[in-house]
């Protein structure tokens, strides 16, 4: 065995103090720091290690036993003197992320352990290389649980408060997960922490996830959040991101929640060039509809971007003038 490999401690040999003392942030910190140390001196030896093979030369071998040995072993202790798995995350999460994805390879460290606390502590690049890994190795991942670990609020220990990991959570949902994953409830953390951007990047995935129910949650909003400023940011998601529907390649759907509690429907019909405002309270409905030509320029405007974003192809404008008898002069008038 290597010199250098000879003078790593197994994780049962070290200061029993850095993993006993399991609760704050200046104990996970320590942690961190002495675990950090050990991954660095044998990250070398881990990632330039082929994969096992019984014909495989006696250095390589005893190389392979010993790392067999000492990787597993402070991960092991962590669970053995009952950290919470946040802690083991917040730890892991802040070694060298090739180091860990090579100890995936060789069985010694859990491929979830490794995404789930790059999901915490990583940044988007991680994820990928995680991904993409695992993907070589043919390990399916739980892309799901990753993406609570990224964006779910909460205190980890005493001192320590995770409030949620854009980068890691966009990644993770570009990789698509779902955002209506767990039934909506993470996406109504993330709003009640008051992650405007998480929330955006759930929006955004939500756009082709049919389960994502941005305008039943909007319409009852008091349902499920009780803090105002979590319900008034709903409301903006919602109002950029779940009041359009593309209907086809030329029709766009605006749905309005109304003070008065009635829900106003504005369908804008490129190829006829109309638009259709259909207000309902209770079980009235009245309709209006009105020429491009006599239609606010600035909401058609809009509408047309929107409609484009979401994948239509709204045929050119081409204003045309209805005929119409002309205006009565008053009498004596030119």
């Amino acid at each position: 065995m290597s010199t250098s490999l000879s003078r790593i401690p197994h994780a049962d040999d070290m200061d029993d103090a850095i993993f006993e003392n399991t609760e704050g942030k200046e104990n996970w910190n320590k942690a961190a720091v002495e675990v950090g140390d050990k991954f660095k001196r044998f990250g070398d030896f881990l990632q330039t290690l082929p994969a096992y093979d019984d014909e495989e030369d006696d250095t390589i071998t005893d190389l392979h036993d010993s790392l067999q040995e000492i990787v597993p072993s402070y991960a092991e202790r962590l669970d053995n003197e009952g950290w919470e798995t946040a802690g083991k995350y917040y730890i892991l999460g802040q070694v060298d992320t090739n180091t860990l994805i090579a100890g995936a390879r060789q069985e010694m460290i859990d491929w979830e352990d490794v995404l789930n606390a790059k999901a915490l502590m990583g940044n988007g690049d991680d994820i990928h290389k995680i991904h993409a890994a695992a993907a070589k190795a043919e390990v399916h991942l739980d892309l799901n649980e990753a993406l609570r670990w990224a964006v779910e609020p909460g205190d980890m220990t005493e001192g320590l408060y995770h409030s949620g990991n854009l980068e890691t959570g966009e990644a993770l949902l570009n990789l698509g997960v779902l955002p209506s994953y767990n039934g909506g409830h993470l996406f109504m953390d993330v709003l009640r922490e008051g992650r405007e951007d998480i929330a955006r990047a759930f929006c955004r995935a939500g756009m082709d996830d049919s389960s994502f129910y941005l305008h039943h949650w909007q319409e009852n909003a008091r349902s499920y959040l009780e803090d105002n400023n979590a319900r008034q940011l709903l409301r903006e998601m919602y109002w950029e991101y779940g009041r359009y529907q593309a209907v086809d390649a030329s029709t766009l759907v605006e749905r309005k929640p109304m003070k008065d509690e009635g829900k106003l429907r504005v369908i804008f019909d490129f190829a006829a060039r109309r638009v259709s405002e259909i207000y309902t309270a209770g079980n009235h409905s009245f309709k209006t509809e009105v020429s491009f030509d006599d239609y606010g320029p600035a909401a058609l405007t809009q509408a047309r971007a929107k409609l484009i974003e979401l994948g239509g192809h709204p045929p050119a404008d081409e204003p045309r003038h209805s005929i119409s008898k002309p205006a009565l002069k008053p009498p004596g008038g030119r």
